[in-house]
């Protein structure tokens, strides 16, 4: 039986660095810090017999100045005169490092910080300090052991082991390593671990024994993954390093040699397969109750720690705040709902320039120490359903805000790392790549000769993703780090859809800001598996082409992908799955592919028979069965509606008294809670309690507590907007899609969700937006437009205070049209409208009692309770002004007045301005009925002063009451509600940009 003897003592120290300049190492680290650690030795021939070492920083790509570096060392026996050599120069640095003209990772850019026995953890600061780990202590571990039946094998550093003989006897270079599961078996290991301990006794002088009979050791389960990654040499030439990684499940059927316990408990320190003297090959064992024999020392900091540092935070918020649709919401940072929507609610949307100076740093630190620690629980996803054009749905699961911002900061960490070695043809979600760049590989690869096509995608990747899985993937690479726990929690958090939480047992969340990065992480095997099997394969995300010389190659690559995906719990789309010669021509990412022409056909996508309309393992699908579907709080991708024509009728009645918010819901019976077509005869407006939206022979129907309010033909539709908390049945939805009928969703304050379409625009669609575009671009037209809305705005201002008697204030209000009409460029233009709208503040300031603490106009936040009226009502109007144009096909985010920043829908606030003074009226009548006072208000922390939950109810109430009462415009007869009004003076603007008609803001007098 082979002895190890000749191997102890062992002893072991944990070296940590601080980094005096910055340092970019590859994604293994082990090249670079091998090569370093040679010269400091001295370069001697026994290095790799005597000394090995463990990388646990592995994984991370950037350090800076400040930041420290820790990996360990081994000494063999016979090895302590080498090791002295190294710790000394390790001590001297930087002087005692490599002089290099290239900025090599480990250099004279780091100094010794520390050095600690990894035995005892004590500090040392000699190799006679260290305690010695003698065969005598070997031998007691392996009796311990040897009380276990099922041993965990967990890989620290990627493993290449030789597959058996007889499986590698064709295989050339990566393919003759085991990569799989399925290349791996008890005696496998068993023999690789003799293999690897004969091989290092040999190296030291050592006569080995043949190798025994395995012992009875069985793989109960486990999962095994392939990663490469490159490396550049201290010549500058790029190099390749890979190996196998993951986690075994051992069982011992009976009692295994001690000594076969002792090898693998030395292999720990020593390492198992190929090129384990390079930091190859390392690897821990676990026992069912945890407990380990070899610790390894932990990375000097987390990831969390780079991701909580405030540049990287900064950055995660802004790009959030960029993307985020709602990014107004500012106080959403002051945990401020209005329970009846679930939604934040925030001061005047005009406020969100500026956003991105008030990052609440410390909460997310916060959030990030707990995570540290354990403690940090992350809240629900939201479910978001997006409709795709072959009529398909796709549920997705947004994190809150603030989770977001969380996720993008860690992301904004680790996803450089993983790119950094993943497959060159691999395109999908990757910076800098596109379906561009995947055309061009398609083509190229038919330009040298491939004539055959496999095309497949992954059926329902995204939630089919296995949590085990994907835990073992990241635990490889990066250990105990705590930021694989924080991940886990959040791909895995509950969705909230409906009033319901739906826990998930598997899947990314499409919507999460990590799932990109993860999806690439656990598809990279794939890509590998195909790779050294010799495919061309090219791959964007979960969609993915294989080019062939001839047919058999391509059926030989479904055969291979279909065994590689089962390998980790996935399989082929069989819907989208076929071979073909390239001169038949072949769909991929929106391309048409004859020969090595590439024409995009994007915008004319085939419907695939038989496809299901809601992915089968999605969150979405746990409803199934449910009918009708609900869509309350459903955001679905932004995008523009179609445009119709025809008529629908609908009763009108009088709209009630002012009622609080509870009353306001149990009106079921009143057609104007729902909305209306009136004489446009094309939107139909769903606005206050809850409706169902079902389909019946042709036709839309809308129901509110079991009375039909509307029966409308879709093809008499030109778009439905539903404003607050409503269902719609999948066949209705399936119905709108199907007839082209868009159906935007907004929530109960206004603010704009999204839209579900075909993604087909209609006319004018794109040739609209490149006319607003254009014409919003001439400063001269934009002016004119501009006096049109604010001469309706100080009109309104002015009517406010002479219907309230201040007719002096009024006045001289009066006067300021003439400068309106006189300006000459939009900053004079808006110095008029500041001047009015100062003017009118200060006018109503003797008008509302002293107990309200009026003194003026004040936001970014309202400091007291009139003017917090003020901002929730301007963002309830901004909002549904916003939603109405996306409805009607205009670009919010272009406007003519207001300064354009970030994705602020600059346009809605243009086009509010004739409408705020309805917001400025309802809440000076709630003050003076007295149906608001002062207490109802508080002061937050930041100095924000905000309305009870009570109040805002109330005053949403009214709100809602105000937007919903028939008004007269000047030119016309006819009373029409304010939304209806909005939608009209978008419809003019819409002229004007088309035909050239004139355009009229909206007026009452």
């Amino acid at each position: 039986m082979l002895s190890i003897i000749n191997l102890f003592p062992l002893r072991s120290v944990v070296v940590t660095l601080r980094f005096l300049q910055t340092s970019n190492p590859s994604f293994f680290h082990q090249p670079a810090l091998g090569a370093f650690l040679r010269y400091l030795a001295g370069g001697p021939e026994g290095f790799e017999r005597l000394i090995r070492f463990d990388a646990p920083e592995s994984g991370r790509i950037a350090y800076q100045p400040g930041q420290f570096y820790r990996f360990t060392l081994v000494c063999l026996a016979g090895g302590e005169k080498i090791f002295n050599t190294l710790l000394g120069n390790l001590a001297r640095l930087p002087g005692s490092s490599p002089q290099k003209d290239r900025p090599l990772p480990f250099r004279n850019n780091c100094a010794l910080a520390a050095l600690h026995d990894s035995f005892t953890a004590e500090a040392v600061t000699r190799f006679d300090e260290l305690c010695a780990y003698e065969f005598a202590s070997l031998q007691q571990e392996a009796e311990l052991w040897r009380g276990y039946d099922k041993l965990t094998w967990h890989t620290q550093s990627p493993v290449r082991l030789l597959k058996a003989k007889e499986r590698r006897t064709d295989a050339k270079g990566e393919a003759r390593y085991c990569r799989n599961l399925s290349d791996v078996d008890g005696a496998l290991l068993s023999a690789r671990l003799y293999d690897s301990m004969a091989e290092l006794l040999r190296s030291r002088g050592v006569a080995t024994p043949p190798r025994p009979p395995a012992p009875p050791l069985l793989i109960d389960q486990g999962h095994l993954f392939w990663l490469d990654a490159d490396y550049t040499d201290a010549v500058g030439e790029r190099h390749v390093i890979g190996g196998m990684n993951g986690r075994l499940e051992l069982a011992f059927p009976e009692l295994p040699p001690v000594e076969w316990l002792q090898w693998a408990i030395c292999g720990q320190y020593t390492g198992l397969g190929q090129r384990v003297a390079f930091g190859l090959g390392r690897y821990q064992l676990q026992a069912p109750d945890t407990g380990v024999s070899c610790r390894r020392a932990l990375p000097a900091a987390s990831l969390l720690m780079l991701a909580r540092e405030e540049d990287n935070l900064v950055e995660a918020w802004r790009h959030v705040v960029s993307n985020q649709e709602l990014a107004r919401n500012k106080l959403a940072q002051a945990d401020v709902t209005d329970d009846s929507t679930g939604e934040f609610y925030a001061d005047d949307p005009a406020l969100t320039e500026g956003i991105q100076d008030e990052i609440p740093l410390e909460r997310l630190q916060q959030a990030l120490d707990k995570a540290l620690l354990g403690s940090y629980h992350p809240p629900p996803l939201r479910g978001v359903v997006h409709a795709n054009p072959d009529g398909s749905l796709r549920p997705l699961a947004v994190p809150p805000f603030i989770d977001r911002v969380l996720q993008r900061a860690v992301g904004q960490i680790l996803t450089p790392a993983l790119e950094s070695c993943q497959y060159c043809h691999s395109y999908g979600y990757r910076a800098g790549r596109s379906r561009m760049n995947a055309r061009d590989a398609v083509q190229s690869a038919i330009r040298q000769g491939y004539q055959w096509v496999y095309e497949s995608d992954i059926d329902d990747f995204f939630d089919s993703v296995a949590y085990d899985r994907l835990d073992i993937r990241l635990r490889s690479l990066y250990g105990e780090d705590p930021v694989v726990g924080l991940l886990q929690q959040w791909v895995s958090c509950p969705v909230e859809f409906d009033g319901q939480t739906i826990q998930r047992k598997a899947g990314l969340p499409q919507g999460s800001p990590l799932s990109p990065a993860l999806a690439n992480l656990m598809l990279d095997d794939f890509d590998g598996d195909m790779e050294v099997l010799g495919f061309r394969l090219i791959r964007f995300a979960d969609d993915f082409v294989v080019l062939c010389k001839n047919e058999e190659q391509a059926r030989q690559a479904h055969n291979a992908a279909t065994a590689s995906l089962a390998e980790h719990g996935l399989s082929l789309n069989p819907d989208k799955t076929r071979i073909a010669e390239i001169g038949e021509g072949f769909r991929y990412l929106g391309y048409l592919f004859v020969n090595d022409l590439a024409v995009d056909v994007s915008g004319h996508k085939d419907e695939i028979e038989g496809k299901p309309s809601v992915p089968p393992n999605s969150w979405l699908a746990r409803l199934g069965g449910r009918t009708p579907l609900a869509v309350d709080g459903v955001e679905i991708d932004r995008s523009h509606g179609l445009r119709g024509n025809a008529k629908a009728d609908a009763p009108r009645q009088t709209p009630p008294e002012r009622c609080n918010l509870h009353s306001h819901a149990e009106r079921g019976n009143d057609p104007t809670r729902i909305g209306e077509m009136g004489d446009m005869g094309q939107l139909l407006c769903v606005v206050g309690g809850h409706a169902t939206l079902s389909t019946h022979a042709g036709r839309l129907r809308v129901e509110r507590d079991g009375e039909t309010q509307h029966d409308v033909a879709w093809n008499n539709l030109q778009a439905v907007v539903l404003f607050g908390s409503h269902t719609l049945t999948t066949p209705a939805l399936q119905a709108a899609l199907a007839r082209k009928v868009p159906i935007h969703f907004a929530g109960s304050t206004g603010g704009y969700r999204g839209v579900l379409w075909t993604g087909q625009p209609a006319e004018p669609g794109s040739g609209l937006w490149l006319k607003q575009a254009n014409l919003f671009a001439d400063p001269a037209l934009c002016l004119n437009l501009a006096k049109q809305i604010v001469d309706a705005r100080i009109r309104h201002l002015r009517e406010t205070l002479r219907q309230r008697g201040i007719t002096a204030d009024a006045e001289r209000l009066k006067l300021l049209l003439a400068s309106v009409a006189n300006a000459t460029g939009l900053d004079e233009l808006n110095g008029v409208e500041g001047s009015a709208t100062r003017q009118f503040f200060q006018a109503l300031q003797g008008s509302l009692p002293t107990d309200w603490h009026f003194t003026g106009r004040n936001r970014q936040p309202p400091l007291d309770p009139f003017n917090a009226l003020l901002s929730y009502g301007y963002t309830l109007l901004h909002g549904y002004v916003e939603t109405l144009l996306h409805t009607d096909g205009l670009l919010p985010w272009l406007g003519f007045y207001h300064q354009a920043h970030g994705r602020h829908a600059t346009l809605a606030s243009d086009l509010m301005e004739p409408f705020r003074h309805l917001v400025e009226r309802t809440a000076l009548s709630c003050v003076q009925r007295k149906e608001l006072k002062p207490h109802d208000f508080f002061t937050a922390a930041n100095g924000a002063c905000l309305m009870k939950q009570e109040a805002r109810r109330d005053y949403l109430a009214s709100l809602f009451k105000r937007l919903n009462e028939p008004l007269q415009a000047v030119g016309e007869e006819t009373p029409v509600t304010p939304v209806q009004h909005i939608h009209r003076q978008n419809l003019s603007l819409i002229g004007w940009l088309m035909r050239g008609d004139d355009f009229h803001a909206w007026r009452i007098r």
